[in-house]
């Protein structure tokens, strides 16, 4: 063989011996790589899921704040509940005891008439009396009694039974006068009772609507609110199952980095490496067939 094709096939043999001792560091720089792309892959996913979780903790902690909130204003609500119910009773017994007063005042009114009706006849009894005992004259007067002071007693009986009776009608009216105003007082206070009852029944009303809409709406909030937690616990959960992915894909590639620099700075010992220096130097190799190829050590 010429030195020309000695030396082409010694450089051949230097190429190949290269290539071979290279590549098993160019598959651990691509298993590598590998891990990397995967770590940065789920990095991404990772930020992803920050952000929603980040956004779904915004959202259950308004939820909550609104929750709060519709709380107080129920709470506020069922208390103003409770006073108009207990208004409304106070009203009711305030109600009843104007209607007690009236039908008493009524009865009182009643009875004043009855005895102004009876007093009336009364002194319309004695005013005929008297005026039959006027249209008489003075001398058959003095023949029914049996004397002058008998006649005086009788005309001056007479008209201090007048003047009672009258004093009495009169009285009587007063009080009349009085237990008419009185009822028309009363009957004017019930009127009023009944229309701030009707006033209280109307609130209490609006509020128990009001109240249905806070509690539907506190609803659909806790509803909501559950909603958040279920979400943030899911994205929590697959977030820490993508740290786990990361945490093992660095592991793994630490320990890929740790061979592929173990291997440079202190590679295994094989014998057929070690072997080449001598084969190429030995004059008894010179001859010897690379692999199965048809080049020789030379």
């Amino acid at each position: 063989m010429s030195r020309a094709g000695s030396n082409t096939h010694k450089i051949i043999c230097f190429f190949l011996l290269i290539t071979l001792f290279l590549s098993p560091f160019s598959t651990k720089a691509d298993t590598i790589d590998n891990l990397q792309k995967k770590i940065n892959e789920f990095k991404g996913q990772q930020k992803v899921l920050e952000d929603q979780r980040a956004e779904y903790a915004k959202s259950l902690l308004e939820k909550q704040k609104t929750a709060a909130n519709l709380e107080n204003q129920i709470a506020l609500l069922d208390n103003e509940i409770s006073l108009t119910k207990n208004k409304i009773g106070e009203t009711e017994l305030n109600i009843e005891k104007a209607i007690l007063e009236i039908e008493k005042l009524n009865a009182e009114i009643i009875k004043k008439e009855q005895d102004i009706s009876r007093q009336s006849e009364v002194l319309s009894s004695l005013m005929r009396e008297i005026f039959e005992q006027d249209s008489e004259t003075t001398l058959s007067i003095l023949l029914k009694n049996n004397n002058f002071s008998d006649f005086l007693n009788d005309a001056f009986y007479l008209e201090q039974t007048q003047n009672k009776i009258t004093d009495s009608i009169e009285n009587l009216k007063t009080l009349k006068e009085q237990s008419e105003w009185q009822r028309k007082q009363e009957v004017s206070k019930k009127e009023e009772l009944d229309n701030f009852k009707n006033e209280l029944i109307v609130r209490q009303t609006e509020l128990d609507l009001t109240t249905a809409s806070k509690k539907e709406l506190l609803g659909k909030t806790k509803g909501e609110q559950s909603r958040y937690e279920n979400l943030l616990k899911r994205v929590e959960e697959q977030r820490n199952e993508i740290l786990g992915n990361i945490e093992e894909l660095m592991r793994q590639k630490a320990a890929e980095l740790a061979r592929v620099q173990a291997g440079q700075f202190k590679p295994a010992p094989n014998p057929k490496a070690e072997a080449w220096h001598y084969y190429q130097t030995d004059p008894r190799w010179g001859d010897s067939f690379i692999g199965f190829s048809k080049s020789t050590m030379k």
